[in-house]
């Protein structure tokens, strides 16, 4: 068993011990050899998670930035 999958078996028997019902996980778009072991081993993509950074004078009026 390699390390991503001994690292899962192990999140799985936690989070069944904690009485959890889920795993999720944020992968970095650019990683698709871990998006395709991730659906090996059964996780499918249930959301897309939006960032962005904001800009220190995000929502200030021209007047307000001046």
């Amino acid at each position: 068993m390699g390390a991503g999958r001994a690292s899962l078996a192990w999140l799985e028997r936690a989070g069944v011990a904690a009485g959890c019902q889920t795993i999720e996980l944020d992968s970095a778009v650019t990683r698709s050899d871990a998006h395709r072991f991730y659906a090996r081993v059964g996780l499918s993509v249930s959301a897309f998670h939006f960032s962005r950074p904001l800009a220190a004078d995000y929502g200030r009026t021209q007047n307000e930035r001046d």
